[in-house]
């Protein structure tokens, strides 16, 4: 390049002496000084760039080599005025405040997750025995259910009580021995009461817990565990007016409302949805059969009396049941026409026809009927 730039210079200098001594230049060499002049133009222009290039890439502003090396170079699009400087440093001093501000919030979240993977570590190894969130029974073993696991509390206390009742083996006496002071002062002991269940007056006698719920805010987990609470509480108000105590059933039927009522107030967020979940609207038929339940028993509703509130409060208890039926749906085979009810459609059917079936036939009673035989050879009654 510089040695470009010399012969470049040579030139100019022996045109400058060809004019100096009077001999005018021709056409030609004057197109000839024009194109050196341009030649030494661009010759300056490039070793500026190279040089500016240089420096640079001494600085580290551009990449060494490549395609986007100058694509990358920083360009002045307008002029270096005062104005200019100022504006570009302060748009460095606001992008200098916003990479703080970041690098602040990926701190306070490192911190964050650092406690988060402490706290999931710690409960790791704590290893404190929980409930089972599902309680489901091995192959071949009977579903567990209220009755099995009240005939087993039952069997339990028997055995108890028949253990403390039996004398030790080698306490007994011997079959044929001669009665001494050793065994004639063995008394029988007497026979000692059953334990009774103590619990207090109203509160059911619940199974063993199935889960834990640690404040949970999900409506249909709250519900489920209201309506089953509720339903508890209504076996034990039946079983309580059918021994005789009227009052104590009363108590326990309105704390069994109360719990259900809940469990719609829990729902109701679900169930304002365009088309509400199954299991919601499943979990509401069944809450509202338990409340239709609970007014013929305690309430006195019935179709003879009350025919037209009875009616209301049937169709109520079936509209959750008919909404699933009608929409779940599924085809059957290549037609798109022939359709039938999924699982969720299947199970809104059964619950509406052993609803309907209840209503019907609920108040029968075979030992009324048997009863009321007179049999041949019996006297008239």
């Amino acid at each position: 390049m510089i040695r470009v730039h010399g012969t470049f210079v040579a030139a100019l200098a022996l045109a400058a002496a060809a004019v100096a001594q009077g001999q005018g230049p021709s056409r030609s060499d004057a197109a000839e000084m024009q194109r050196v002049e341009r030649m030494l133009q661009q010759s300056k222009a490039e070793a500026e760039r190279l040089l500016e290039q240089r420096l640079r890439h001494d600085l580290g502003l551009i990449p060494s080599a490549g395609d986007a090396a100058a694509e990358k170079i920083f360009k002045l699009t307008t002029p270096a005025t005062s104005e200019a400087v100022d504006r570009l440093q302060l748009e460095l001093r606001e992008e200098e405040s916003a990479t703080a501000l970041m690098r602040e919030s990926y701190a306070k979240l490192r911190a964050t997750v650092e406690q988060a993977q402490a706290d999931a570590a710690a409960k790791a190894a704590d290893n404190t025995p929980l409930h089972p969130l599902l309680a489901v029974p091995s192959a071949g073993r009977p579903v567990p259910t209220r009755a099995s696991q009240a005939r087993r509390e039952t069997e339990a206390a028997l055995a108890g009580a028949h253990a403390s009742t039996t004398p030790h083996p080698a306490e007994a006496p011997l079959v044929g021995a001669a009665p001494n002071a050793s065994n004639t002062s063995l008394t029988p002991a007497a026979p000692s009461k059953l334990p009774t269940p103590s619990v207090t007056d109203g509160a059911p006698l619940l199974e063993p817990p199935q889960a834990q719920i640690h404040a949970s805010n999900d409506p249909r987990r709250i519900a489920q565990a209201l309506f089953k609470a509720g339903q508890q509480l209504a076996d034990e108000a039946q079983a309580t007016a059918a021994a005789g105590d009227e009052t104590r059933a009363g108590a326990l039927a309105a704390r069994s409302t109360e719990r259900l009522r809940r469990a719609l107030d829990a729902l109701a967020p679900l169930l304002r949805a365009q088309e509400p979940a199954f299991d919601a609207l499943f979990c509401q038929g069944r809450t509202l059969e338990l409340l239709f339940r609970h007014s013929e028993r305690f309430e006195g509703l019935n179709f003879a009396s009350s025919r037209s509130e009875w009616q209301k409060r049937e169709q109520e208890v079936r509209k959750p049941w008919l909404q699933i039926a009608a929409r779940d749906k599924q085809a059957v085979g290549a037609s798109s026409k022939d359709e039938e009810a999924g699982p969720w459609g299947r199970a809104a059917q059964a619950a509406v026809a052993h609803f309907d079936w209840t209503n019907l036939y609920g108040a029968y009673d075979a030992r009324k009927a048997i009863e009321a035989i007179t049999w041949p050879g019996a006297p008239a009654k």
